[in-house]
C-alpha cells in the first residue's frame, strides 16, 4: 500500500472574488487552476496525480518519496513561498496508509476531512505585509497598497490581475490542447464594458449575462467510481474530456455568432472551470442561448461506466441572472449560484434552472426565496419558477415568433389579466391576442404555455421579452 496527499486552494472569496475587476478575477481562478499543475510537476519525482480539478489535487506518494509528513511540509514551504500562490490559502494534508490498513474511499474521505479542519483554523485570508502609512488597496479596499507600476494596489491583486492579463487564452488553450490535442488562438475582450457594448442592443447595452451551473449528485458518482484510485482517476479523465468537448464546442459556436463578436475579440469570460462547476459571463443578448447550448451539449454526455455498477447520467442545475455590467460580480456570482442551488432542492435531479433580472442595480437581497416569491400570484412556490434544460431552446424560438406578431404592450396587458381576479365570463385579452396570431405563432405560444405553465406564461414572457432575441 502507499501514502496519500490532498491539496486544496480554499477561501476563493479572498483570493478570486474580492473585487470587481476582471483581470484580477480571471487571474486569481487561473492561478488555482494552475496550482495543482505546478505541484505535480515540481514533485512529479514523488507524487502521482490521480485526480486534479478547479483548484483540488489527489496523489499517490510513490515508493521512493520523503516520509508523507515531511514532503507535506515541503509542498506548504513551496506554495507559501512562490510569488503566485503566497497571496492565497492552500491546505495540504497527507494520510501514511503503507501498511494497508485503509480502504481507499475512507483515505479520500479522511483527507478531505483533514482538509477542512485545517481550512477551519487558517485565517479567511493570507494576512499581508505590513506597509506603514499605507492606504487601502484600490481594487480590493483590504489590503495595504503599494505603488506598483501606474497602480496603487496591493501585492496580491497586482500578482493575480498582471496574470490574469497575461493568460488571457491559458484557460482554453491548456484545456483543449492537453485534453483534445487542439489548437485555439481566438483573442478576447478585456473587460465586462467590452463584453456588454452595442448601442444597437438598446436596453441591453451594457447589460450582461452570468451563468452559473454545478452537477447534480456529482459526490454521488465520484464516491461509486473511487472505490479504487484507478477508477477515480478514470472518473477524473472522463470528466475533463467531457468539460474539454465542452468547452471545445461552445468556442466553436460562438465564433460563428455575431453576438459574441466586439471587432475581433471575443465577448466571452469564464469565471470558474473545475470539478462539475462553471460560471460563464457573456452578453445579456446571447445569455439565453448560451445557456441552452450548455443544456444540449450536456444533454449529450455518455454515462460514466461505474465498477460493479449501473452509472448515472450526469444532470446540472443552473441559474442565470440578467444585471449591468457594473454590477458587483460577486454578487451576482453568489445570486447564480443560489438559483442554482434553489433548483436542487425544488426539483432534484433534473436538468434544471432559475433566472432573474435585475434592473439597474438591483439585488434580490439576503432572502432570495423572498424576491423570487415576490414576482408571483398568492399560493405559488419558487418550484413553479423552475424551467427546464431540455425546453430552453424551444422557448427562445418560441418567443422569437411571438415577438413578430405582437406588441410588448399587450404581453403586459395580458400579464395584468394573468394575475387578477376573474370574473366569470368576462373578456380575456388572452383570447383577443391568440385571434390575431398566425397558426404557427398559435402553436409557439402554446409551447410557452407548456414550458412556463399556464398560470405564470405571460410572467415569463414578460420578463424574457428584451432577453431572448432573434439571431
Amino acid at each position: 500500500m502507499t501514502a496519500y496527499l490532498r491539496m486544496e486552494g480554499v477561501n476563493l472569496s479572498s483570493f478570486v472574488y474580492d473585487t470587481n475587476d476582471l483581470s484580477t478575477i480571471r487571474g486569481g481562478g487561473l492561478l488555482l487552476l494552475l496550482a495543482t499543475q505546478r505541484v505535480a510537476k515540481r514533485f512529479s519525482v514523488e507524487i502521482e496525480p490521480i485526480s486534479t480539478g478547479a483548484s483540488a489535487g489527489l496523489f499517490m506518494l510513490k515508493p521512493e518519496a520523503r516520509p508523507a509528513a515531511t514532503l507535506r511540509r515541503e509542498i506548504e514551504r513551496f506554495l507559501m513561498s512562490n510569488e503566485d500562490f503566497k497571496h492565497a490559502t492552500f491546505v495540504v494534508n497527507v494520510i501514511d496508509d503503507r501498511n494497508g490498513s485503509i480502504d481507499f474511499p475512507h483515505v479520500c474521505e479522511n483527507l478531505v476531512s483533514k482538509n477542512r479542519f485545517q481550512q477551519m483554523q487558517s485565517p479567511s485570508l493570507v494576512v499581508p505585509d505590513p506597509v506603514p502609512g499605507a492606504f487601502p488597496c484600490s481594487l480590493d479596499r483590504l489590503r495595504p497598497a503599494r505603488q506598483l507600476g501606474t497602480d496603487e494596489v496591493s501585492l496580491s491583486v497586482h500578482r493575480r490581475r498582471e496574470y490574469g492579463r497575461r493568460a488571457k487564452r491559458v484557460l482554453y488553450s491548456r484545456i483543449l490542447k492537453d485534453v483534445l490535442h487542439k489548437a485555439f488562438r481566438g483573442a478576447f475582450v478585456n473587460d465586462f464594458a467590452a463584453l456588454t457594448s452595442d448601442e444597437t442592443r438598446g436596453n441591453l447595452h451594457h447589460k450582461m449575462a452570468v451563468i452559473y451551473a454545478d452537477g447534480n449528485k456529482f459526490g454521488s458518482l465520484q464516491r461509486k467510481a473511487r472505490a479504487s484510485s484507478a477508477g477515480l482517476r478514470a472518473f477524473d479523465g472522463f470528466m475533463k474530456e467531457r468539460r474539454a468537448s465542452l468547452l471545445a464546442a461552445l468556442l466553436e459556436n460562438i465564433q460563428s455568432r455575431p453576438g459574441f463578436k466586439a471587432g475581433d475579440d471575443l465577448r466571452l469570460e469564464t469565471l470558474l472551470w473545475g470539478g462539475d462547476e462553471f460560471l460563464w459571463v457573456v452578453p445579456a443578448w446571447e445569455g439565453w442561448r448560451t445557456l441552452s447550448f450548455f443544456f444540449d451539449e450536456t444533454s449529450k454526455w455518455p454515462v460514466f461506466p461505474v465498477p460493479g455498477g449501473r452509472g448515472d447520467q450526469l444532470t446540472h442545475s443552473a441559474g442565470l441572472v440578467f444585471c449591468d455590467h457594473k454590477a458587483p460580480i460577486a454578487r451576482i456570482r453568489q445570486v447564480a449560484e443560489s438559483l442554482a442551488t434553489a433548483v436542487k432542492h425544488e426539483k432534484p435531479g433534473i436538468d434544471g434552472f432559475l433566472y432573474l433580472c435585475l434592473e439597474s442595480f438591483d439585488h434580490p437581497g439576503a432572502d432570495l426565496e423572498r424576491a423570487l416569491l415576490r414576482r408571483l400570484p398568492p399560493h405559488r412556490s419558487v418550484r413553479d419558477l423552475v424551467l427546464s434544460g431540455s425546453r430552453a431552446t424551444a422557448i427562445h424560438e418560441a418567443m422569437v415568433k411571438l415577438k413578430r406578431e405582437i406588441p410588448k404592450s399587450k404581453v403586459h396587458e395580458c400579464l395584468k389579466w394573468s394575475l387578477s381576479p376573474k370574473e366569470p365570463g368576462g373578456p380575456s385579452p388572452e383570447s383577443g391576442v391568440a385571434a390575431t396570431l398566425s397558426g404557427s405563432t398559435r402553436q409557439a405560444l402554446d409551447s410557452l404555455r407548456g414550458a412556463f405553465g399556464n398560470a405564470l406564461a405571460w410572467l415569463h414572457i414578460a420578463d424574457l421579452w428584451d432577453y431572448l432575441e432573434e439571431g
